[in-house]
């Protein structure tokens, strides 16, 4: 038998033990074999560099992470599909006949999915209805959905859910640029979320161990491996955000207004892509004070990208670490979207031996900071970081040691059954 990664046991056992218990109670159990249950999961992601950069079409380098999101379907004939999700205590069903129906119906979408604790159903109804107007062939049957992506904290969770009901639900799809574009445009158009590709890139098409460098004009990619001495800690500040409450839209329109100013100087700008920081310099004076710092901190970060790739290749772990530093300190005084509690974060593991670059991750507002370090110091980290962040705001962090994990995929047959047979079902 092949024995599943430890790290993806959590969060597929949960939605195997429920889809298990779902086709017993509803009485179709009988005959159903592992290969008539498909398991996928997908991986959410950390921000390594890069920052506010995918949206105007230049670079990044996320990490996919070993926090997962699991999609557990066992298929039949129904013509429906009936989700479960365990984390949100919640389910809806669609069907499929009537998908393009409700495609063309924005007031029978809100009533299915409307409601800000039903906000998971927008991102899974929403992939589905976008495979389905793709003419991706769809599956019907119960489905189970649980993961350990912490919800709100900058990790990625709805990349990690579209990209699980994607690799679930398509039949002989495969993962690529196109997969993530689509999954973009569910959480787009369905859920009222103006990202750019990075997360869904990642969830999908990252590889283990590497840290993957995205051009998101060209869709271009590479994985680009760590150094082995390095290691990731994530630090959740337990502050929520969401990216639908405003203040992210906020951030993209003022780009967009100073890309029409700047338009009228230096002619057809697509993005600011098309800027560096020497362009810029000649064109602060026609922008106000806010913009022109909105302005700044992206042209940097995008930048700054591939020359954290190109230490990276040279195993220069601390020049490369010091780009992360920069990269917190241009999104907090820059940008804006840092809060305090994130900044306690960042300048606590600074001081710590062994830690190379820290910095906030996700759009800011709250969630998780990650921090780049040597192995080896993880005992010292938590502790320098709790002591000065209950120092000044309580109790309330959470600390996740992880690895850079694999894009989304199918789990086998034989996983599949290990993982049934461990669950005592």
């Amino acid at each position: 038998m092949i024995s599943p990664e430890s790290e993806i046991r959590g969060p597929a056992q949960r939605a195997v033990q429920r889809l298990e218990r779902l086709v017993r109670e509803t009485g179709r159990s009988e005959g159903l074999e592992p290969s008539g249950i498909r398991v996928a999961i997908a991986p959410g992601r950390v921000n390594l560099l890069g920052g506010h950069t995918d949206y105007n079409e230049g670079y990044v380098l996320p990490v996919a992470v070993d926090r997962f999101v699991s999609c557990a379907v066992a298929v039949d004939d129904s013509g429906t599909i009936e989700f479960h999700s365990l984390d949100f205590d919640d389910r809806f069903t669609l069907e499929l006949a009537r998908l393009s129906n409700l495609r063309g119906d924005r007031e029978e979408f809100e009533q299915l999915a409307g409601g800000r604790q039903s906000r998971w159903r927008r991102y899974v109804a929403g992939v589905i209805l976008e495979m389905d107007e793709a003419a991706v062939p769809l599956a019907s049957g119960l489905v189970a959905i649980a993961g350990d992506v912490p919800v709100g904290s900058g990790l990625s969770s709805s990349a990690a859910l579209e990209a699980a009901i994607y690799t679930a639900f398509g039949t002989g799809v495969q993962a690529t640029p196109e997969a993530a574009l689509l999954c973009q445009r569910a959480e787009n158009r369905w859920a009222g979320v103006p990202c750019g590709i990075m997360d869904q890139f990642a969830s999908l098409l990252a590889e283990q161990g590497k840290a993957l460098f995205l051009d998101c004009r060209r869709l271009t990619y590479k994985n680009v491996s760590l150094p082995g001495q390095s290691a990731i800690t994530v630090v959740d500040s337990g502050v929520r955000r969401e990216l639908a409450d405003g203040r992210y839209s906020r951030r993209r329109h003022e780009i967009e207004t100073a890309l029409e100013i700047l338009r009228k100087v230096a002619g057809p700008i697509k993005s600011l892509r098309d800027l560096s920081p020497g362009d810029l310099a000649g064109m602060e004076d026609l922008l106000p004070h806010t913009l022109r710092k909105r302005v700044e901190h992206v042209v940097g970060a995008i930048e700054r990208v591939p020359k954290g790739v190109a230490h990276l290749a040279l195993g220069e772990v601390e020049r490369f670490g010091q780009l992360i530093t920069e990269c917190h300190h241009s999104l907090a005084r820059l940008y804006e979207v840092s809060i305090p509690e994130l900044d306690i974060i960042v300048e606590s593991a600074l001081e710590v031996d062994g830690v190379f670059g820290a910095r906030l991750t996700g759009a800011g507002f709250g969630g998780c900071c990650v921090i780049f370090h040597r192995e080896g110091c993880e005992e010292e980290l938590e502790s320098a970081v709790t002591e000065a962040f209950e120092a000044g705001f309580g109790s309330g962090l959470s600390f996740h040691h992880l690895h850079a994990a694999s894009g989304a995929r199918l789990l086998s047959e034989a996983e599949i059954s290990e993982i049934s047979e461990s669950s005592g079902s």
